[in-house]
Parts: structure tokens; C-alpha cells; sequence
């Protein structure tokens, strides 16, 4: 029972919470998937801008689906979900200038 209960939730490890883990990842991420995205008549909404910024960044976009990212996670892949991707890629990307600084080192 201890090994199957470890096993079945070691996947949720790859569920990522914190905002700076979040952020380091934003600033290599090339494909994401949006929750709530909007369309133009709704452009004042963030899922509408936050979409909008990250393909101008040169990011993919997808939608949310909690099964497909318990899916991901029990494959293997690290998940970001419910974070404004947008502010985290500002962030990592400003992480990723400072590690330059740094020699790489944060």
C-alpha cells in the first residue's frame, strides 16, 4: 500500500506551485496552455492580453484541461497551471539576466 500510495502521488510533484519555480520555467517555455482564453471582444480581460503578450513573445498557446495536466504529470512533464504566465515570463526573464550577471548563478 506505502509504494502504490507514493507512486500515485509522486506525480503531483510536478504540479509546480511556487511563483519563482514558475518563473524560471516562463523564461525557457516556448509552448503554453491558457486557461479561460478570450477573443477580441473581450481584449480587456487578461486571458485575452496575457494570451495575446505570450504570442508576441514567440509562445504557443493551448487551452487548460486539469485531466490532461494530471496526465502530463504522471508522464513526466512539469506543469504550470493556474499562474499569470504573463507576469511570470517577465519575471524569468529578468531571472535569466541577473543568472547572466551572475556567471549563471542565482
Amino acid at each position: 500500500m506505502g509504494v502504490a500510495t507514493r507512486a500515485s502521488s509522486d506525480w503531483m510533484q510536478r504540479l509546480v506551485t511556487s511563483d519563482w519555480e514558475a518563473a524560471s520555467i516562463a523564461a525557457s517555455f516556448k509552448r503554453v496552455a491558457v486557461l479561460g482564453i478570450k477573443t477580441e471582444r473581450q481584449a480587456d480581460q487578461p486571458a485575452f492580453y496575457v494570451a495575446q503578450y505570450l504570442e508576441n513573445a514567440g509562445v504557443e498557446s493551448g487551452i487548460r484541461c486539469p485531466e490532461a495536466e494530471e496526465a502530463w504529470a504522471r508522464a513526466g512533464i512539469t506543469v504550470v497551471a493556474d499562474k499569470c504566465l504573463m507576469v511570470l515570463h517577465r519575471q524569468g526573464a529578468a531571472l535569466a539576466r541577473q543568472a547572466a550577471g551572475q556567471g549563471g548563478k542565482l
